[in-house]
């Protein structure tokens, strides 16, 4: 069934899921599925330093797909929007059951 798409926004989603094409994001967004969570879980769920950690938050952010709050010394991030959620698990869905059919 095609659905026609004003090309701004097959351009905005477009954008949106070459952000989320980078590994390093993907996981962070995938660990972020599972509740709110600060630099420090990011880095011990993810495996990697505390400064990519971070310049990924900021991307993820200024695209809108995380949203933050600070808590005394600590800056929790949480999914801007729980769909994103669903969107993840679906694409998980597609890909890994594709992956596993093929082989």
């Amino acid at each position: 069934m095609y659905i026609p798409m004003p090309a701004l926004d097959a351009d905005q989603i477009a954008n949106s899921f070459r952000t989320l094409s980078n590994p390093l994001r993907l996981k962070i967004v995938c660990s972020l599925c599972s509740g709110e969570q600060n630099v420090n879980q990011l880095v011990a769920r993810v495996g990697t330093s505390q400064s990519n950690i971070s310049q990924h938050l900021s991307i993820l952010s200024r695209r809108g797909i995380l949203a933050s709050r600070k808590d005394m010394q600590h800056i929790y991030y949480r999914l801007n929007d729980q769909r994103i959620q669903t969107i993840i698990h679906m694409i998980g869905d597609v890909f890994c059951h594709r992956r596993s059919s093929l082989q």
